[in-house]
């Protein structure tokens, strides 16, 4: 009796490809020092006070909240073995954090 594959979170070819581990790494060293320059990088003059984002802290709290329903979802979805379904869960919880950025 022949079993057949299972279907594996991440194909072969990325898992293995050392391609992708430096582009990983240098986005998100350019992400990181972008959000450090916004940060605490010099401000132009005049800026202060120019828009109410009072909303904001609410609005990045209930993102993250729904993120978080979403991986943990997607988490019971790969313990139980439904990898499509955790495939989909984990690019929705992508596209939900990517979105408030």
């Amino acid at each position: 009796m022949e079993s057949t594959p299972k279907e594996t979170l991440v194909p072969d070819i990325v898992a293995n490809d050392p391609f992708w581990l430096p582009i990983i790494g240098v986005v998100s060293a350019a992400i990181f020092a972008v959000i450090c320059l916004l940060m605490w990088g010099p401000r132009p003059e005049g800026v202060q006070g120019i828009m109410d984002v009072s909303y904001l802290p609410f609005f990045n709290a209930s993102v993250n909240a729904l993120v978080t329903v979403v991986l943990v979802c997607g988490w019971r979805f790969a313990v139980t073995g439904r990898l499509r379904a955790h495939r989909k869960a984990m690019l929705t919880a992508f596209g939900l954090s990517t979105a408030f950025l």
